[in-house]
C-alpha cells in the first residue's frame, strides 16, 4: 500500500509540474504569435518590398495567389519569387528599388577560342555546345573554332544543324586546310 501511495503521489506531482510548465510555455509563446501577425502586412501591387535572399528592395508588379508567387521589379531585373521570401518594406523608410546593395555576379572564367567535341556522345553535343557558345559570348569572343573531327560526319552534322538555329551565331563555315578542314567549324558570334 505504501508503495502504491508513493507512486500515486509521484504521478500527481509530475502532472502538477507538467501543468505548470505548459502554462508558462503558453504565456511565453502567446505574445510572439501576436507580434508576428501584426508585423506581417499584406503585400499588394505597387508596394515596395525587401528581398532578404538578395539583400535588395523591389517594387511589386503582380501577385499570383494560387502559385503563392509575387513578381518584383528591382532595377532593370524582374523576378518571380515565392511570397514567403519577401517582406513589405516599412512605410516610413525611404527606399528605392534595387539600391540596397550591389549584386555581385560570379567571375567569368577564361574561355578558349577552341572547343573540342571529339569523343563526345551524340546526345550530349548540343548541351555542351550551347553552354560553350553562351560562355564565349559572355567572354566577348567574336570567333570560335568547334573541333568535331572528320570521322563519319555525324558529329559535324549535329554541330552544324545546331549552329544554323542558334540565336548567338551570325555565321559558320568549314575551317581552312591549315585550321583542320572539314574537322573544324569556324563560328562567328
Amino acid at each position: 500500500d505504501l508503495r502504491k501511495q508513493r507512486s500515486k503521489e509521484a504521478i500527481n506531482k509530475a502532472k502538477r509540474s507538467q501543468a505548470n510548465v505548459n502554462t508558462r510555455l503558453d504565456n511565453e509563446l502567446q505574445p510572439t504569435k501576436v507580434t508576428k501577425k501584426k508585423s506581417k502586412e499584406a503585400i499588394v501591387v505597387g508596394d515596395t518590398v525587401y528581398i532578404n535572399k538578395f539583400n535588395i528592395y523591389g517594387k511589386v508588379l503582380s501577385i499570383h495567389e494560387k502559385k503563392q508567387e509575387v513578381e518584383i521589379q528591382t532595377g532593370q531585373i524582374t523576378l518571380k519569387l515565392r511570397t514567403v521570401t519577401v517582406e513589405k518594406a516599412e512605410s516610413g523608410a525611404d527606399v528605392q528599388p534595387g539600391v540596397k546593395s550591389k549584386v555581385v555576379l560570379p567571375e567569368i572564367r577564361p574561355i578558349q577560342s577552341r572547343f573540342d567535341l571529339r569523343g563526345k556522345r551524340a546526345d550530349e553535343i548540343e548541351i555542351l555546345l550551347d553552354g560553350y557558345l553562351n560562355d564565349a559570348t559572355l567572354a566577348n569572343l567574336s570567333e570560335v573554332q568547334i573541333i568535331h573531327g572528320i570521322g563519319t560526319g555525324t558529329v559535324r552534322q549535329i554541330v552544324r544543324d545546331f549552329l544554323a538555329g542558334h540565336a548567338l551565331v551570325k555565321s559558320f563555315s568549314s575551317g581552312s586546310k591549315d585550321q583542320g578542314g572539314d574537322g573544324v567549324t569556324m563560328v562567328c558570334l
